[in-house]
């Protein structure tokens, strides 16, 4: 049961948490940089199975997500990590004095589940639950990164796993709906981690 609460608190503080640029930060820090490898938030003394970042390449987001209209790009940066059997990943892309748009994609169920496996295709709406995978998506989207104007979860979400381009990992293709707000594609390779 702990480990929902965590999953819920992180996917509710969405994208205005902890930017020296956005209004509604808490406080003037300088934004945390991403986990290093092998580095794990020690949150507590809670066991939450293995645990540590994971390995993500080939990210890629488009679409419309807010105010942002017809962005698309390579991912500027792509990090994500894994507590037990929940995954927590961000993609962004940002062009320079345009636009900066980000995703927040949580996944429950284990990237080993089998029903992620190539081919498979998943929908999951309003947080739910499909084949014992449960997956959600938070948009954040603005002039810059860190200055953002927009930041809500999508109401429906559209996943299809295919083969990496190494064998063994996943590439990860997500339709995220936000209503009245756009629709995002979004991609990512990841690196299965080995139990």
């Amino acid at each position: 049961m702990r480990i929902w609460t965590l999953c819920l608190a992180m996917l509710a503080t969405g994208c205005l948490n902890g930017y020296p640029e956005d209004p509604h930060a808490p406080n003037a820090d300088v934004r945390e940089p991403p986990p290093a490898p092998g580095e794990v938030p020690d949150w507590d003394d809670y066991d939450y199975g293995d645990s540590g970042n994971l390995d993500l390449t080939n990210g890629y987001l488009s679409g419309d997500m807010g105010e942002v209209r017809g962005f698309e790009g390579a991912a500027t940066s792509a990090y994500g990590s894994y507590y037990g059997d929940y995954v927590d990943m961000q993609i962004t892309t940002t062009r320079s004095g345009q636009y900066s748009a980000m995703a927040l994609v949580g996944l429950s169920g284990g990237l080993d589940n089998p029903a992620l496996v190539p081919g498979a295709r998943l929908h999951f709406a309003n947080y739910g639950t499909d084949q014992g995978v449960t997956m959600s998506v938070t948009g954040c989207s603005g002039p810059r990164e860190g200055s953002w104007a927009f930041d809500a979860p999508a109401e429906d979400v559209t996943l299809e796993v295919s083969e990496g381009s190494i064998e063994g990992n996943l590439l990860l293709d997500f339709d995220a709906t936000f209503s009245g707000n756009g629709t995002t594609h979004g991609s990512v390779e990841v690196t299965v981690p080995q139990s």
